[in-house]
């Protein structure tokens, strides 16, 4: 009797382990000038971070199509005058939450807050005006003491730890310095050499167990990540005295 319930649990598993997979995923077709600025590796990461939910960009066919001129209307370009409009293909819980994200307020503050040589790229077609640019939502007072118990063995976080570090090691303060900061720290974990070693709940992929991480990992959930990103947005920029180098 035992065996056969262990044959039915494992026939179980087979059938709806791959099925949970894949609807964490969402596909999207997008107009190719938007897949050329860079507009997805800042806003797909924040979607997945709050949701688990991967956006992979794809061909013709996808459950999620954003192109010019079609669709209910979710963005325009500030300089051409285009209208990007968002149409769901494919009805589905995960495509259908994805499109839901992108027409609602924090969705059109991620888009208004996209930037280019630190210059907004496109506004909210409903708003007709810029958004305010999003912020990193979370709690700052816990986001500090994560930074200092997560990322203070590499980073200068603040006057707590000032002394600590590595030296190679960028400190807060002057990553806050740089144009694009807001997108370095809602992606932080996806920037090198975070991937060796970071972990964030429900986002990322496992550590491949071929190739452990060489130093002790940090795990974070996508709620502490956050809280880490709304710390910075309390820090002040400062003269560095020059232009800062990073990768």
């Amino acid at each position: 009797m035992a065996i056969r319930q262990v044959l039915a649990i494992c026939a179980v598993l087979a059938t709806v382990l791959p099925v949970a997979a894949q609807e964490k995923s969402v596909t999207l077709f997008a107009d190719p000038a938007l897949q050329a600025n860079g507009l997805w590796d800042y806003a797909l990461p924040r979607f997945k971070l709050k949701t688990g939910i991967r956006v992979q960009l794809s061909g013709e066919s996808a459950d999620v199509r954003i192109i010019a001129n079609a669709g209910e209307p979710l963005f325009e370009h500030i300089s051409g005058g285009v209208v990007y409009g968002v149409t769901l293909e494919q009805d589905g819980p995960y495509a259908t939450r994805f499109m839901d994200w992108l027409t609602s307020d924090i969705g059109q503050r991620t888009i208004a807050a996209f930037r280019v040589d630190d210059q907004p790229v496109f506004r909210a077609v409903a708003v007709g005006e810029m958004v305010e640019e999003a912020k990193l939502l979370g709690n700052a007072g816990i986001g500090e003491a994560l930074a200092l118990r997560k990322c203070g063995r590499c980073h200068v976080v603040g006057e707590s730890n000032k002394y600590a570090g590595i030296g190679s090691t960028p400190s807060f303060a002057a990553l806050r310095n740089l144009p694009d900061w807001r997108r370095r720290f809602s992606v932080f974990w996806t920037l090198a050499p975070h991937p060796s070693f970071t972990q964030v709940e429900g986002v990322t992929e496992p550590f491949n167990p071929a190739s452990p991480p060489a130093i002790y990992p940090i795990f974070l959930t996508p709620d502490e990540a956050a809280d880490i990103g709304s710390y910075v947005e309390t820090l002040e920029t400062k003269d560095l005295g020059g232009p800062i180098r990073t990768n």
